[in-house]
């Protein structure tokens, strides 16, 4: 077809992983829905505490086109500096277009629509938490729970719509898991950064 961009592969190892890419069904983004929301009578605070973190545009639907996200998806690498991270030589190397790249990893989130500024969270690492968030104590203020634990307590233990729907789009897009219904550590924190809209640096 005329105007069309042929892919092509930089080296053996990405063409491998495209083709593994290709054996996954891509399946349509379900979160957040206007129609549910509106019909629940949430999508104007789930939009409210979306903003606070940054995410409202990069979950709007959007067009795209099957064989360049699978291209995309096939090249990309991020290398970490885990030494140090607040370290500017974070980089993301990708191939787009059949051009090579790479830029540091503040760019490219600007880039994504990602947010630079705020809290940089590691749920492995206790010291970058703020000292006010307890899991714990969140867990039991939105649950009425006295225990938390991220592989087994259910998201539908929660007793607000707003968050359990949140929860589930978090589940669904940002992390790409299957529909799975427990509360990880990860979304737990979101959510209690949402409501103190407490920022947090979604780029990292």
């Amino acid at each position: 077809m005329k105007g069309v961009c042929k892919l092509k592969f930089s080296t053996p190892e990405q063409r491998s992983r495209y083709k593994y890419l290709l054996s996954k069904t891509l399946h349509p983004c379900r979160y957040p829905d206007n129609y549910d929301m509106i019909k629940l009578g949430i999508k104007d605070i789930v939009y409210m505490l979306l903003n606070r973190l940054g995410w409202v545009d990069w979950l709007r639907p959007m067009r795209g086109y099957e064989n360049f996200t699978y291209k995309f998806l096939s090249y990309i690498v991020f290398i970490k500096y885990r030494m140090n991270f607040d370290n500017s030589k974070h980089r993301v190397y990708f191939r787009l277009m059949n051009i090579d790249d790479e830029m540091s990893l503040e760019n490219f989130c600007n880039e994504m629509g990602f947010t630079n500024e705020g809290f940089i969270h590691d749920s492995c690492n206790h010291d970058l938490r703020p000292e006010d968030y307890n899991p714990i104590t969140f867990w039991k203020s939105i649950t009425s729970l006295h225990q938390y634990n991220s592989r087994s307590n259910k998201a539908s233990n929660i007793h607000n719509s707003v968050l359990r729907y949140l929860q589930r789009a978090m589940a669904c897009t940002i992390w790409g898991r299957k529909e799975v219904g427990t509360t990880r550590k990860d979304k737990l924190f979101m959510l209690w950064a949402m409501l103190k809209n407490s920022p947090v640096n979604t780029c990292f």
